[in-house]
C-alpha cells in the first residue's frame, strides 16, 4: 500500500468516527428529553469583550473603572451596563443600582425603561426596579401621553399602563400617540387613526412622518401634504416638504422653495436647488453644489458656503470644506477651523474631533478641553462618556 492512499484511509476514518460521535451526542441529548432554554443559547453564543468599557469625567479622567462588557449613555441619572453577558442599570458611582439580570435594556425616559427577560418577555420596569408593566406576548415601546404601543409578532397596537387594551394589535407600523392621535399602516397604505381605532386619514398614503409641531407629513404618489391634529384638516400638495421645524417647515411647489408658517402661509422664498431643517431654527441651503445657511425667516446669514454640515446642537455645527472637518455658530463663523478627518456634534458643551492625539474633545469656544488615547470615546450625557478601554491611538 503506498503512503498515499494509507493517508487517504486514515482520512475517511477519522472523519466517520467523528459523524458518529456527532450523532451519539445529538442522539444523548434528544435521549434525555431536556431541550435548551433560550438563557442557554443566549449565554453558548455569548462571547466576553476582550476590552472593558467605563466613564471619563468632563476632565478626562476615567471616574468608573472598566469593569462592563458593554454600557451606554446616562440617561435620567442611571446608564444600562452589560456584566457577563446580562444586562443591568449602574448609577453614577458606577455600582449596580438594578441589578444585571436581563438579556436585553434600555434607557430611562421620565422614570421608565423597558426590559427583556430570559423567558424572552418584555416588562417596564422604575428606577428602583419595580415592575410597573409586564406582558408574556406584547413588545412595549416607551409610553407617550400614559399610552403604550406595543408589537406582538409583527403587528402592533396600543395598551395602557394598568395592561388594559387601547387598540389589539393589527396594524403593519403604528407611530407614537400625539394629541391621541397616532399613524398607522394597514395593507392598502398608511393612515392617521384616533385612540378608538377611527379613522382620520384613509389608509391610502405611501409614508407618512410622525408628527411635529400638531402637524403630520403624508407623502402619496410624489406628493407632499400636511395633516393638522387639531383642525383636522390635510393642506393641498406639494412637490416636495420637509416636516416642521418648530414653527417653519420648508415647501417646494414645483417652482420655488419657500419656508411657510404653522398655518401654511408664506414666510419667504429661497432660491434653491433644495432646502433642509438644519436644527435650531437653522435652514440649510443646497445650491449650486454647495451649502448655505438661511435663518427661521429665510434670511441667508453668511455667503460663505460649505461642502458639508452637521445639524445644530447647542448653537454649534460640524462643517466641511473637502474632506476636512470644523465647528460652526450660528453665524456661520468657524470656532474651530476645518483641520479634522472627522468631528462630531456638540453635547453639554464639548464636540470630539478625530487629531494626531487621538480623540479630543473641544469646548464651544473652541478651546482643547483634553485628549484621550482610548479607540472608542463617546459623547457626553449627564456629565460623563464611556468609552472602552482599548488604546488605539
Amino acid at each position: 500500500m503506498s503512503l498515499t492512499r494509507f493517508y487517504i484511509i486514515a482520512c475517511r476514518i477519522v472523519i466517520v468516527l467523528l459523524l458518529c460521535t456527532s450523532c451519539q451526542k445529538e442522539n444523548s441529548q434528544l435521549e434525555t428529553g431536556d431541550p435548551i432554554t433560550s438563557e442557554q443559547a443566549y449565554f453558548e453564543d455569548y462571547q466576553k469583550p476582550k476590552h472593558k468599557w467605563g466613564y471619563l469625567d468632563r476632565s478626562g479622567k476615567l471616574v468608573i473603572s472598566g469593569s462592563y462588557d458593554d454600557c451606554r449613555d446616562f440617561s435620567d441619572g442611571l446608564a444600562v451596563a452589560n456584566q457577563s453577558g446580562k444586562w443591568g442599570y449602574i448609577d453614577k458611582s458606577g455600582d449596580f443600582a438594578i441589578a444585571p439580570e436581563y438579556r436585553s435594556a434600555w434607557d430611562f425616559v421620565d422614570g421608565t425603561a423597558k426590559v427583556r427577560r430570559f423567558d424572552d418577555s418584555y416588562a417596564l420596569i422604575d428606577k428602583q426596579g419595580k415592575m410597573i408593566w409586564q406582558s408574556e406576548t406584547l413588545e412595549p415601546y416607551q409610553p407617550r401621553e400614559s399610552i403604550l404601543r406595543t408589537r406582538q409578532e409583527s403587528v402592533y397596537g396600543l395598551s395602557k399602563m394598568d395592561g388594559t387594551e387601547v387598540l389589539a394589535p393589527r396594524y403593519l407600523a403604528l407611530g407614537d400617540v400625539v394629541s391621541s392621535t397616532a399613524f398607522a399602516k394597514m395593507i392598502t397604505g398608511y393612515g392617521i387613526i384616533d385612540l378608538q381605532g377611527e379613522n382620520l386619514v384613509p389608509f391610502e398614503y405611501d409614508r407618512i412622518q410622525q408628527a411635529a409641531s400638531g402637524k403630520y407629513l403624508l407623502s402619496k404618489s410624489g406628493n407632499k401634504y400636511f395633516y393638522d391634529i387639531k383642525s383636522a384638516t390635510i393642506s393641498e400638495p406639494f412637490r416636495k416638504a420637509t416636516g416642521f421645524q418648530g414653527d417653519r417647515a420648508a415647501v417646494y411647489d414645483g417652482k420655488t422653495w419657500k419656508l411657510i408658517d404653522e398655518n401654511l402661509s408664506d414666510v419667504a422664498s429661497i432660491d434653491a436647488d433644495r432646502v433642509r431643517a438644519g436644527g435650531e431654527g437653522m435652514w440649510i441651503i443646497h445650491q449650486d453644489q454647495k451649502l448655505y445657511l438661511h435663518d427661521n425667516d429665510g434670511k441667508r446669514i453668511s455667503d460663505r458656503s460649505f461642502d458639508m454640515l452637521g445639524r445644530f446642537n447647542e448653537k454649534r455645527a460640524t462643517a466641511a470644506q473637502g474632506d476636512a472637518w470644523g465647528l460652526i455658530d450660528t453665524n456661520g463663523e468657524y470656532v474651530e477651523p476645518p483641520l479634522y478627518p472627522l468631528a462630531w456634534d456638540y453635547s453639554e458643551g464639548l464636540a470630539r474631533v478625530i487629531n494626531r492625539a487621538g480623540i479630543s474633545y473641544i469646548d464651544t469656544a473652541g478651546n482643547h478641553a483634553f485628549s484621550t488615547k482610548y479607540f472608542e470615546a463617546r459623547d457626553f450625557h449627564e456629565g460623563l462618556a464611556r468609552v472602552q478601554l482599548k488604546k488605539g491611538f
